[in-house]
Order: structure tokens, then sequence, then C-alpha cells
């Protein structure tokens, strides 16, 4: 049953973080952010990617719309809880562009 359920869930959220990569690209376009979707699918490398590139291109993000904090949370929690990290970090972006 677990089985199943993971079947069901896992495509969802892959399309979730996706779908905030994309609005980190939206947000920074002059930063190095080049993602590409594959890169998700290679566990190693997006390991990888959560520990070294996310945390900077967020920062830089932040840094470019002034936000209150404009550190990106830290590696331990991108490590850990990436796709709440990254969503907590965008919601602090998309309030400062005026999303809301």
């Amino acid at each position: 049953m677990i089985l199943l359920i993971s079947m069901i869930c896992a495509p969802y959220a892959l399309i979730a973080i996706i779908g905030m990569f994309g609005d980190l690209e939206k947000a920074a376009p002059e930063s190095q952010n080049k993602f590409a979707w594959w890169m998700l699918l290679i566990p190693i490398y997006g390991i990888i990617l959560a520990l070294t590139k996310l945390p900077a291109w967020v920062g830089d993000a932040k840094k470019k719309y002034n936000c209150p904090n404009p550190n990106p949370m830290g590696v331990v929690m991108y490590f850990f809880l990436s796709p709440f990290a990254l969503a907590t970090d965008l919601n602090e972006i998309g309030a400062k562009m005026g999303g809301g």
C-alpha cells in the first residue's frame, strides 16, 4: 500500500519542484541557474544540486529583490527538506515582487 501511494504521489511532487525551479528562473534570469528537468531524476546529482547550487541561486534572487532576510535557508534545511525550504524562500521573493 505504501508503494502504491508513493507511486501516485511522487510524480506530482516532482512536477511541483520543477515548477518552483521555473519560478526561481523567472525571479533571477541573469543568475547562473541553468536548470534542466532531468537533473532531478538522478538522485546523487539532485542532492549535490540542493547542497551547493540551489542556496546560492536563491540567495542571488533574494538580494536582487531586497528581501528582509537576504540569506536563504541553511544547507541542512535544503538537504533534508528541499521542497519546503525552496518554497519558503520563493514565497519571500514573491512577496517582494508584488505577488502577495
